[in-house]
């Protein structure tokens, strides 16, 4: 088991995803079916992750990820530059939409950066680390560049501003129903249902339900219904689309490219829209191209 750490950080691009970065590091950002963050640590199972992010969000980092697996202990490790000494360290920028690159844990120290020359991630061995001390990352990588020989120029998926989440959703959500544990219909489904489609890009976990009357249309991607989700009857719903856990779904056209959080109320027309948790759009109307945060309402007549 290797004894490297990874580290998410936030760079100093984090205001060009206003507003909604105002109350969210980058890295807990919605994008699929799961946040950026979450596409990181599942690829690097085997290591523990510190965080750094701006210090006033910090208790709230602690509060909504320090449940996460990877982490250390009971919570999370949090702008603690002393927690990577004497370790070997992948840092990872949380704008990166982690999904089909192949990047190792383990191996030589290597930098790679977008054609813009951002630092996208950097595989630094201890003695390098050794030198880093405050809470700016991006500053300290920087630093380190000049003795690094290998910079690797890399296309992936990088948010630069909050459209780019609506514009690398449906991949996203194509790439997060690769990385489900099991797929197919788990939970109930009712007889005058159907999947218009290929019945093997379904996930209805098994405390969901679809209700009679609703159509899964997976020509163009994957449906994901999670935990406690109910789809009620002449609900549409087009792949890539998913919906999160104890999410209601209330007669709604979902269309392809959205991803509903977790305890949502949906109804009307949502199209290529991303939405955080405890968030309702309970009435007609079309939602459409959009990024809602928690807890917001849109009420009738919206």
């Amino acid at each position: 088991m290797s004894d490297r750490k990874i580290c998410i950080f936030e760079d100093e691009k984090y205001g060009n995803l206003y507003p909604i970065a105002l109350t969210h590091p980058v890295f807990e950002l919605k994008c699929g079916h799961t946040f950026l963050y979450e596409k990181i640590i599942r690829n690097f199972n085997n290591a523990k992750a510190v965080y750094f992010v701006r210090e006033y969000l910090v208790s709230l980092v602690k509060k909504k990820i320090g449940n996460v697996s990877v982490t250390e202990g009971n919570g999370v490790t949090i702008n603690d530059s002393n927690s990577l000494k004497g370790n070997d360290v992948l840092f990872i920028n949380g704008r990166w939409v982690f999904m089909n690159y192949d990047l190792q844990l383990d191996g030589d120290e290597e930098i790679g950066i977008d054609k813009d020359g951002t630092i996208i991630y950097a595989r630094l061995n201890r003695n390098i680390v050794e030198g880093f001390t405050g809470t700016d990352i991006s500053q300290f990588l920087k630093n380190s560049k000049d003795k690094i020989k290998n910079i690797k120029t890399i296309n992936v998926a990088v948010v630069n501003y909050l459209w780019d989440l609506v514009k690398f959703n449906p991949e996203a959500i194509k790439d997060d129903f690769k990385h489900l544990k099991e797929t197919g219909i788990k939970g109930k489904f009712a007889k005058s249902s159907e999947v218009f489609g290929d019945n093997n890009l379904v996930f209805v976990a098994k405390t969901a339900q679809v209700h009679p009357q609703v159509v899964l249309d997976t020509t163009l991607g994957p449906v994901i219904i999670d935990e406690g989700a109910i789809v009620y009857p002449f609900t549409r719903i087009e792949g890539p689309s998913c919906i999160g856990r104890n999410t209601f779904i209330v007669g709604a056209k979902i269309r392809e490219g959205s991803a509903i959080g977790e305890t949502c109320r949906i109804g009307g027309e949502v199209e290529e829209s991303i939405v955080h948790g405890f968030s309702n759009k309970y009435h007609e109307g079309f939602l459409g191209h959009a990024y809602l945060g928690e807890w917001v309402n849109l009420g009738a007549s919206t």
